[in-house]
């Protein structure tokens, strides 16, 4: 009974783990663009602090294997990471996202993609045009 038990907080254990330590990565990849956000408030070092202390104390409970005390500061993480996700210019930037297409000077001018309809009428047209005219240069040039 008792080993039953312990299987299962074994793996309570390793699932807030997991869960914690995925939140404390998220947090500390936060940390910069929060410290440069709040350079010039009067709270901005305070906040950065209390992170720092909420995320040792999980730290030091997954260190001790303290489920108890784990499961406590698992709701400051959830809390620390909302609010660093929250303030204005702390997220970091996520790298643009490259099309396929040139860009072009203006939305207005952007050539649309051609639809694979499009595209096959194009070839179908193409086709006949030879058969027509088998010796058109310009039809066999392309």
């Amino acid at each position: 009974m008792d080993e039953v038990l312990e299987m299962k907080q074994s793996g309570e254990m390793e699932r807030r783990r997991d869960k914690a330590q995925g939140v404390i990565t998220e947090i500390e990849a936060l940390v910069p663009a929060v410290q440069a956000a709040l350079k010039k408030s009067r709270f901005g070092k305070d906040a950065v602090q209390k992170a720092e202390g909420v995320m040792a104390r999980a730290r030091a409970a997954i260190d001790a294997g303290d489920l108890h005390q784990l499961a406590a500061i698992e709701e400051q993480l959830d809390r620390t990471l909302q609010l660093f996700k929250a303030w204005p210019g702390a997220r970091p930037r996520r790298p643009e996202r490259r099309s396929a297409w040139p860009a072009s000077p203006s939305s207005s001018t952007r050539a649309s993609r051609p639809s694979p309809r499009a595209h096959a009428d194009a070839e179908r047209h193409w086709r006949e045009a030879l058969e027509l005219d088998p010796e058109n240069e310009r039809v066999r040039a392309t």
